[in-house]
């Protein structure tokens, strides 16, 4: 089944321990309101990589900037 994009997405950093490591990057999107509880059930992913997290209800604070998402640019904004 296709779903189609969402938005906003959700992105945690988390940095490597030192100068020379990778980061960490977890990039979270919504799942249509249709495919929550109440609705039909999710998809499965098909690749390993993905995965399907229920978070608490939150409130965020939402900034929209162009191009793709750097540590220092998330260190700037």
């Amino acid at each position: 089944m296709k779903v189609d994009m969402t938005a906003p997405v959700r992105v945690r950093l988390t940095p490597g321990p030192g100068p020379f490591c990778k980061d960490d990057f977890t990039v979270a999107f919504y799942l249509p309101w249709t495919h929550q509880a109440g609705g039909k059930a999710a998809p499965a992913p098909k690749d390993p990589k993905v995965f399907l997290q229920r978070s608490p209800e939150a409130a965020y604070y939402v900034l929209a900037y162009s191009g793709y998402t750097t540590q220092s640019k998330v260190l700037d904004k």
